[in-house]
C-alpha cells in the first residue's frame, strides 16, 4: 500500500506535464495568428511584334567551293554571302530589331562561329552593312523596320581565317538566330 508521500510526488510531475503543456498550447496559439501579407504582380501588355516568315525557320546558306589558297594567313576571309531572314507583317509599334546568331564559338577566334569537318576556318556573320556581327552577342546597332509591313533583314556569312594551316575539306556548321524587338 502507498503512502499519502508516495502519492504526492506523482502530483508534481503532473504539475510540470500540465505547466508545459499550457506553455506550448500558448506558442502554437501565437504561431497560429492570421499574419496578413502582400503578393505584387507586375506584366507588361505588349503590342504585336513580327513572326518570323515560314521560309526563314530553317535557312541553308550555301558558302560554295573555297580554294584553300585564299585562307593564306590568320584574318583572310572569302567572299560573302547574302542570305536573308523575312518577317511578317510586324505590329505598328515595332520599330526595329536586333538579330543575336547563337551556336558553338571558333576556338581560336570567339567572335566567329565554329565550322566542323575542317581545321583553320570559322564563319563569320556580317550585317547588311557589311559590319561583323559576333556569334552568341546581340549587335549594337539595331536593324530599322516598317511597322505593319513584311521586313527583310539582310545579313551575309564568310569563311574566316583562324588559324593555320587550313585543311581542304567539305564543312558545315549549325547557329540558329534569337530576335530582339524594340
Amino acid at each position: 500500500m502507498q503512502t499519502w508521500e508516495t502519492i504526492m510526488i506523482k502530483p508534481g510531475w503532473f504539475r510540470v506535464f500540465c505547466l508545459s503543456s499550457i506553455i506550448l498550447m500558448m506558442s502554437v496559439n501565437e504561431g497560429s495568428a492570421a499574419d496578413t501579407s502582400t503578393v505584387t504582380i507586375t506584366g507588361t501588355v505588349k503590342n504585336r511584334t513580327c513572326s518570323l516568315a515560314t521560309d526563314s525557320k530553317s535557312l541553308t546558306v550555301d558558302l560554295m567551293k573555297n580554294p584553300v589558297k585564299q585562307f593564306y594567313k590568320k584574318g583572310a576571309t572569302a567572299s560573302p554571302v547574302i542570305f536573308k531572314i523575312r518577317l511578317s507583317p510586324c505590329g505598328m509599334s515595332v520599330t526595329s530589331v536586333k538579330v543575336k546568331f547563337t551556336g558553338i564559338a571558333d576556338v581560336n577566334n570567339p567572335e566567329l562561329l565554329q565550322v566542323s569537318g575542317v581545321s583553320g576556318i570559322g564563319l563569320q556573320f556580317l550585317s547588311d552593312l557589311m559590319k561583323p556581327i559576333k556569334v552568341n552577342q546581340y549587335p549594337d546597332v539595331s536593324v530599322t523596320l516598317q511597322p505593319d509591313k513584311e521586313n527583310l533583314i539582310i545579313f551575309y556569312a564568310r569563311l574566316m581565317t583562324t588559324g593555320l594551316p587550313v585543311n581542304a575539306g567539305t564543312f558545315s556548321a549549325n547557329a540558329s538566330f534569337t530576335m530582339e524587338f524594340q
